[in-house]
């Protein structure tokens, strides 16, 4: 069971624009300020209705097809990654399963969308889920905002060592994303990590969804245009 679906994916070029006009303060704000080169995830832009925007709008028209338009409106959130002085030698993530609420409830699927950095940074996954597995911890961490979070995580006090223990990922992919191209469904409830390099700065804009990844698997199965 593949833990991505990439789909064809585009948008009107000023709705793009927009959605980079909107997330530039809070971006060169974490740009400039923000003392930890670890990605700020957050789903509040100033007070930009996302919701109720044109470029949304959109959005939820490119995916009109796909099982997630029959969903409860996805919660928006962003992932914002600072370009660090020098990028890094190994890219390797921090192994982790999406959670909300801290760690209450499990995030099984995201619609990811490039909206500036590079195409080809990888997401890694092990065939690894529950937050009961010996594998995984709570840990306790601060944020770029100074906050302090809860993550559900490989064990081990580095990411060489969470590496070691998890041993290769199941699956690698560096082609799920391209600027107004495509776009895709990743499967964000079993222990997975995005390798980011930190060569340049990069903007996802991540749709959140709470239904089972089985649904994704059963569009995969009916809709083989999409694959």
């Amino acid at each position: 069971m593949l833990p991505y679906l990439t789909i064809p994916f585009s948008i009107h070029q000023n709705n793009l624009e927009w959605i980079r006009q909107k997330i530039k303060p809070t971006f060169e704000h974490f740009q400039k300020n923000a003392p930890i080169s670890a990605a700020l995830v957050t789903d509040t832009v100033d007070e930009v209705n996302w919701g109720q925007s044109n470029a949304y709008q959109e959005i939820l028209d490119c995916l009109k097809d796909t099982p997630v338009s029959k969903m409860q409106p996805a919660a928006i959130q962003w992932f914002l990654y600072k370009q660090l002085p020098v990028p890094k030698t190994n890219s390797r993530g921090n192994p982790h399963i999406d959670t909300y609420h801290d760690v209450d409830g499990i995030v099984p699927i995201r619609f990811n969308i490039l909206i500036d950095g590079d195409d080809n940074e990888e997401m890694t996954w092990w065939n690894i889920t529950g937050s009961e597995h010996p594998a995984l911890i709570v840990e306790e961490f601060i944020n770029p905002r100074g906050e302090l979070r809860k993550r559900l995580q490989a064990r081990g006090r580095t990411v060489a060592e969470r590496w070691s223990l998890l041993g290769e990922p199941l699956f690698r992919n560096n082609q799920l994303t391209k600027i107004n191209q495509w776009a895709s469904f990743v499967r964000t409830d079993i222990l997975h990590s995005f390798n980011w390099s930190g060569s340049a700065p990069r903007i996802i804009m991540s749709l959140r969804f709470l239904e089972p990844w089985s649904i994704i698997e059963d569009f995969r199965k009916h809709a083989p245009r999409c694959q």
